[in-house]
């Protein structure tokens, strides 16, 4: 009887796959619509498999109403060295190191 592999192992790497598949779409795509519904599928297969969105992802997109951040939609403010941004959409504001 063979090994069986660790089906957790496999799953992280199929989602990571997925999400790195997916930031390709939402990075080169000009249509509002595919990028929110791509960004929300990242969200969506990041949390359901507990791994970390990349950082592009996490900073430039609302993980509150699920809206990709631009500078028309967001207001983005460096103070003492932490970037905070904040969504106009929903008010929410995201706060990184």
């Amino acid at each position: 009887m063979a090994p069986r592999s660790n089906p957790r192992r496999n799953r992280k790497s199929n989602a990571n796959a997925a999400i790195e598949k997916l930031t390709d779409i939402w990075r080169k795509t000009n249509f509002p619509e595919i990028q929110g519904k791509s960004g929300s599928m990242i969200v969506d297969v990041a949390r359901r498999n507990r791994i970390r969105m990349p950082f592009i992802v996490r900073t430039r997109f609302c993980r509150n109403c699920r809206v990709s951040l631009n500078s028309g939609n967001s207001r983005t403010r460096i103070r003492k060295r932490k970037l905070s941004v904040t969504c106009i959409g929903c008010d929410r504001t995201h706060r990184y190191l």
